[in-house]
């Protein structure tokens, strides 16, 4: 098994960093305005943000090693 997650590594934090961006960090917005929570809604923020440069450069250098 550790194996075959070593051969999927990238791939896997490269859609994990997807689901960050595009539903979990939205997600964390929305919930933080709902319940008028400016704690979630900065870090939903800066979820999108760090993730969504991690994935510019990863897809910029075609480099998916991290």
């Amino acid at each position: 098994m550790n194996e075959l997650l070593k051969l999927y590594q990238r791939k896997l934090y490269f859609l994990g960093r997807l689901f960050a961006l595009f539903i979990f960090g939205p997600y964390l917005i929305y919930v933080g305005k709902k319940y008028h929570n400016y704690l979630l809604t900065i870090l939903g923020v800066l979820l999108i943000l760090w993730d969504g440069i991690k994935i510019f450069f990863q897809v910029y250098y075609n480099d998916y090693s991290y």
